[in-house]
């Protein structure tokens, strides 16, 4: 017992460590709102942060992320959202610090998601601090050396961001999160860690860097709470370590005598392994698992019970986080294993944990398996009794007493078998103490027994149905108090009381009034004018509990018509609800009512007396079912009438209004309003001053309650007027500074109520303008400003609409574009671009009309000139490795190897792999006497446009965001002669239909057609033109193109595969194509369709040995004959040239 009492007080001392533990976080910051503290947490393991004091992410599932829109992908770049970033820090994230204009007041917590590099996560999944105003921190597994774009998702807006890692970033691996498992305290004894790793690929190079000296790679310290935060590493001598690779489990022994203790002590795993970012694994061992022990409940529900002992409570038993219950057979061997329900099969606390009786059968063998997030599973053998079916708990009633009566309280006559099995009558006190009363028989045996006797006795009747408690047990205390009842065969039964106060100073009743609204909504009205019992009747949103509906009371009501007893269940929608107007109003709804029923409505609260509201008759012509209305009230100017707009029905219905303001001020009339056919009106300020409602302006609420509707409730905005603003230019340019007042005073709090802001007709972002401290400026950034006149539209939720109109001379919009359009159109740049990319760039640069505009065509200029260089490196890098990997002489790959060096364009590159591939292919030839098979490779390049037509080419995958590479030397790229060009068509809508079996296993879905097919003309290729490059580049638009060449309107083939390049040198993809009087299908990722069906629009198509939709013709396709028309549509259901085809166009 001393020792209880000492862990006891240790805990109390030990408070401020318990918010370590995931138990303070789940039963009491998570319910606050709290997301999650960034300290040591029970069972939890996670890398070093950088710094942070709140971190996302754990245990709420991973988040693989979606793919980013294409319409995100087509936002302009920000080109002053990141101010600065880092990375190569000892953390291993990108730690970005953020342009905090954009953030306006809610700091980076206001966004909502990140996108990088085409994926979408929340952004909690990535941030792993939230602490910091203005600063990301983002992991570096999710970044790539070089190129990324960065997405930033707030509440109305997205921004999209490019940074540049250079080659001097060092993207480490990641390191196994360590999950602890079944851990406890004592000498010698094992941790064991669950090893999560972030992908098969980096576990099983984490496994080979770890296996050698695995013991140096870990240690494993020892932290005193009670000192502060600073551990003792412990001493390699007293542990061993081991890695159970194909569990991937880490397992820590102690030996030597050391000894693990619990509740004052945290141990921490760290490991270090080179390539790898460091990882932590924490043990907290608070509480664990003392030899438990149980016990049938026969004398009651006949549950299984079990505790650490009688009035012991434990942290263990609350935190079971899974029960699984096995059947054993005769010799002890598990024969099926079931996992039981919290609430349904079993209930925890901190003293007990019961398993209820249904979980188990009678007179069998079982084994329990009781699991927690971090001490060691305990598995108890158990046998079950005799287990009769248990009947239901008993519905009883107990009167309030005053503290001077002795207690008392009646049976009826049902009960008689439940009283003959009674055999335990428990007593709980207010503060939730329970006492075990005994007959008062047995007071006699325990007087002589005991000097100070301190038990509580009963007298039970069962004849005549009473039971009797001397006040002296209850020991001067009030309150309410509850008479647990343990029944054999029976579930507990029980029943509350309230113990009140005698004198003059005693407990005062709660005086109710009660009616029936029969002028709206047939509820029923409770109110209480006994200060301050109101109490009684509050309800509210339990903002610790996801703010479910909560009451103070409990409410049953008793039918005394047909003896029917129901528990109501409080929330605006279920059986009641209450609402402050000068005190709680409690309204139990109609629906649990019947017309002309009489009821008993009975209030048991914690800390008032009981409350109970006899022969109560619902009204004759009570509606269960109510309307639900349909209202709109408008915001008006200050001084205008309130119109309410709806039926005529439902405003001939209105019996009365209730006007509100934010403090809870009201007042209700069933006049003073005007009904005019569907609108009724009414004069703010006649109901503003009785109600001692002070602002003339502001936001309202008002409640409408209507005969035979539901009541409404509308919120409503009195506006004000004649209020000015003034343009005030920043000094240095920055930006403009819109001062707001009312005659010659500031309008402080002005900003604070606009609903929107357009700027030159874009609606802004609230990220994308200031508000001052006191709410009388706003500020605008120089970036979102045109050159010229701007216009400016605010619309407020207090104030009329205001329009500005303002110069502003944007010098630096001008000169930056100056230097833009110079470097876009230096020989060095535009020599590393195409054509096309060069006059796009310069177009968007010369109609900026913003910064924002300007500086995100320089990042696209940037992007371009990156993907350049990042081509030139893939393929340098590349054809050095051919070189090296040859069996060219030493000489020979050295002279190789300089002229690639000496490279410095990419097109001096293209024709020094075409150097190095011609070298290579003749030493091939000569020394393997392979020349007929290479002539062949080069001339299947130069094939004709009927060979391609001999391949059956099956759907590869698309294209992966990084540059293609080809490694087959004679795998030239073609351009097709004999074409003409066509125009860019729009990406269809794609469309399936379903066939019966017999089409189906010869047909699959494959796009979509344009309608209203479009020729297009132009001239034909003459000659073949062979262009040796292997790089396909993905544009910042998405399309893909072939750096260093300007292929327009032109076949291009690659390795089997044939591509059509617009007249934009982008590959056409998803859309069709007509070219010399035939139509072709370009698929996702530009591969043109051969030998497959398409649909579109409900009917099909066929792409033919070369691409070509078949078109008037019979084609015999998987042993069967179908007929296409002139569109190339699938023939069905008709006949043609004498041959009947079926609903599948097969001929038959």
């Amino acid at each position: 017992m001393f020792k209880r009492i000492f862990k006891v007080g240790l805990c109390s001392i030990l408070a401020t460590n318990m918010v370590m533990s995931s138990f303070f976080y789940t039963k009491v910051l998570k319910p606050m709102g709290v997301r999650e503290v960034d300290v040591v947490s029970h069972a939890s393991t996670m890398g070093p942060p950088p710094v942070p004091s709140l971190r996302p992410g754990r245990g709420e599932g991973e988040d693989k992320g979606t793919e980013v829109s294409e319409s995100d992908k087509n936002l302009p770049f920000e080109s002053d959202f990141i101010e600065s970033l880092e990375y190569n820090n000892s953390y291993g994230y990108l730690i970005m610090h953020l342009n905090k204009d954009f953030l306006s007041n809610g700091f980076v917590n206001e966004i909502q998601y990140i996108g990088i590099n085409d994926v979408k996560y929340r952004y909690e999944t990535v941030n792993t601090d939230r602490s910091k105003w203005y600063t990301i921190f983002i992991p570096y597994k999710y970044l790539n050396k070089g190129e990324n774009i960065l997405y930033f998702y707030m509440k109305d807006i997205t921004y999209k961001t490019f940074v540049e890692l250079g080659d001097e970033f060092k993207k480490q691996k990641i390191s196994p999160k360590l999950i602890a498992l079944e851990n406890t305290d004592g000498v010698d004894v094992a941790f064991k860690l669950k090893m999560k790793h972030n992908s098969a690929e980096e576990r099983a190079a984490f496994y080979d860097a770890i296996r050698d000296d695995l013991k140096e790679k870990i240690t494993v310290s020892e932290i005193f709470t009670m000192a502060g935060s600073s551990g003792t590493e412990i001493e390699k001598d007293k542990y061993d370590v081991s890695i159970d690779e194909d569990n991937d489990e880490l397992i820590i022994q102690f030996k030597n005598g050391k000894k693990i203790y619990q509740s004052l002590y945290i141990y921490d795993i760290d490991i270090a392994v080179e390539g790898f970012l460091n990882t932590k694994g924490t043990v907290i061992l608070y509480e664990h698992a003392d030899p438990l022990k149980y016990n049938w409940d026969t004398k009651g529900d006949n549950s299984l019970k079990i505790t650490y002992g009688e009035g012991v409570n434990s942290i263990y038993l609350s935190e079971i986080s899974n029960i699984e219950l096995s059947v054993l057979d005769e010799k002890g061997d598990v024969k099926n294993t079931k996992t039981l329900e919290e609430n349904k099969d079993y209930k925890k606390s901190y003293n007990e944990l019961q398993i209820f009786s249904k979980a188990f059968e009678s007179n069998k063998k079982y084994r329990l398996s009781l699991y927690h997030p971090s001490v060691k599973t305990v598995n108890l053998d158990i046998e079950s009794p005799d287990l009769a079916n248990v009947k239901s708990e008993r519905t009883l009633w107990a009167d309030d007493i005053r503290s001077d009566e002795d207690f008392s309280m009646s049976f009826i006559e049902d009960d008689k078998t439940w009283l003959s099995e009674l055999n335990e009558i428990v007593l709980k006190d207010r503060n939730g103490y329970s006492y075990t009363m005994y007959p008062i028989a047995q007071k006699a045996i325990d007087d002589d027994k005991y000097r100070n006797n301190q038990n509580r006795y009963y007298e039970l009747d069962k004849d005549n149905l009473t039971l009797k408690i001397d006040k002296k047990y209850f020991k001067n205390d009030s309150g309410r108090f509850i008479l647990e009842f343990k029944a054999k065969g029976y579930d507990d039964s029980s029943v509350s009381f309230f113990r009140k106060k005698s004198g003059m100073f005693g407990t005062k009743d709660v005086k109710v009034e009660y009616r029936f609204l029969t002028d709206s909504d047939y509820s029923l009205e409770l109110k209480s004018k006994t200060d301050p019992t109101t109490f009684v009747l509050r309800t509210y949103f339990d903002i610790r509990n996801n703010k479910a509906p909560k009451a103070e009371s409990k409410i049953t009501v008793k039918d005394q018509t047909t003896g029917v007893v129901k528990v109501l269940k409080p929330g605006p929608n279920e059986d009641f609800w209450s609402e402050y107007a000068g005190g709680n109003v409690l309204k139990i709804f109609a629906k649990n009512f019947i017309a002309d029923h009489t009821y008993t409505v009975i209030l048991q609260n914690n800390d008032y007396p009981t409350v109970v509201l006899k022969d109560i008759v619902a009204p004759s012509e009570l509606i269960g079912e109510l309307k639900e209305p349909s209202v709109k009230v408008k915001s008006v100017v200050k001084g205008n009438p309130v119109v309410i707009s709806s039926n005529k029905e439902y405003v001939d219905a209105i019996q009365s209004i209730k006007i509100s303001n934010a403090k809870g001020y009201s007042t209700t009339k069933t006049d003073g309003f005007v009904k005019d056919n569907d609108k009724v009106s009414l004069d703010f300020e006649d109901w503003r001053k009785p109600a001692g409602i002070l602002e003339t302006v502001g936001s309202f609420s008002m409640t409408i309650a209507a005969k035979g509707y539901k009541d409404a409730n509308i919120d409503f905005t009195i506006k004000d007027t004649n209020i000015s603003a003034d343009v005030e230019k920043d000094p240095d340019k920055k930006s403009v500074a819109v001062n707001f007042s009312h005659g010659k005073s500031p309008e402080y709090g002005y900003t604070d109520s606009l609903a929107y802001v357009e700027l030159n007709n874009k609606k802004l972002s609230k990220t994308q303008y200031t508000r001052s401290a006191l709410g009388s400026t706003l500020l605008i950034n120089e970036r979102l400003l045109l050159d010229g006149e701007n216009k400016l539209i605010l619309k407020s939720t207090l104030y009329d609409n205001i329009e500005v109109k303002f110069d502003f001379d944007n010098e630096k919009l001008r000169s930056e574009k100056e230097a833009l359009l110079e470097k876009v159109s230096t020989p060095s740049n535009a020599r590393k671009l195409r054509t096309s990319q060069v006059e796009a760039l310069q177009s968007k640069i010369e109609n900026a009309k913003t910064l924002r505009e300007l500086r995100s065509a320089g990042i696209e200029l940037d992007v371009a000139l990156f993907g350049f260089a990042k081509a030139k490196l893939a393929l340098k890098e590349e054809i050095l490795e051919k070189i090296n990997s040859s069996k060219l002489d030493e000489d020979t790959k050295r002279n190789l190897i300089e002229t690639v060096n000496s490279s410095n364009d990419l097109q001096d590159l293209l024709e020094a792999e075409d150097k190095v591939d011609n070298t290579i292919a003749k030493f091939m030839a000569k020394e393997e006497e392979q020349n007929s098979s290479e002539n062949n490779k080069i001339e299947e390049a130069d094939e004709s446009k009927d060979s391609k037509s001999e391949k059956t080419v099956e759907k590869p995958e698309s294209k992966s965001d990084d540059i293609k590479k080809k490694t087959d030397p004679n795998n030239s790229l073609v351009i097709k002669p004999e074409i003409e060009k066509t125009e860019k068509t729009e990406k269809p809508e794609k469309t399936e239909k379903t066939l019966s079996s017999s089409k189906k296993s010869s047909k699959s879905s494959g796009g979509s057609k344009s309608k209203g097919r479009a020729k297009s003309t132009g001239t034909s290729v003459k000659d073949v033109k062979k262009v040796f490059t292997k790089n396909w580049f993905k544009l910042p638009n998405g399309k893909w193109t072939i750096l260093g060449e300007n292929i327009k309107s032109s076949w291009v083939k690659d390795g089997n595969y044939w591509f059509y390049m617009d007249n934009n040198s982008e590959l056409a993809e998803n859309q069709w194509i007509y070219i010399d009087g035939k139509w072709y299908f370009a698929k996702a990722g530009g591969y043109i369709a051969e030998n497959e069906w398409i649909s579109y629009k409900e009917k099909w198509y066929y792409a033919v040995s070369g691409g070509a939709i078949a078109q008037s013709a019979w084609e015999n396709i998987g042993g069967k004959f179908y007929h296409f028309g002139v569109d190339g549509d699938l023939s069905v259901n008709t006949s043609v040239d004498g041959y009947q085809v079926d609903a599948n166009g097969v001929r038959n």
